[in-house]
């Protein structure tokens, strides 16, 4: 009994800690997603292109970028220019 009761804590140990780590990493890839997208922007404010070509190397596929968009500046006025040749999101 007293076996199978540490054999169920070390579980809910290992458990909890990946739980926490998935989060953690979800959170840092978020942060990165919103630095990334924020320096193209003002790296290439006008130029659409140069900044689809930097996401794509950063390893988004075209069908991602309007996810992405979307998750991190959104359609505002700024923004708009990237959104040009883009499908229209579904909702």
């Amino acid at each position: 009994m007293q076996a199978d009761q540490e054999k169920m804590d070390d579980f809910a140990l290992r458990q909890s800690t990946r739980e926490a780590r998935n989060y953690s990493a979800k959170a840092i890839i978020a942060c990165k997603e919103d630095s990334l997208i924020y320096q193209l922007m003002q790296f290439y404010p006008t130029k659409a292109a140069e900044v689809k070509k930097y996401i794509r190397l950063a390893g988004y596929s075209d069908a991602e970028i309007p996810g992405l968009l979307d998750r991190t500046v959104g359609r505002v006025p700024t923004a708009e220019y990237l959104y040009k040749g883009l499908p229209k999101s579904k909702k």
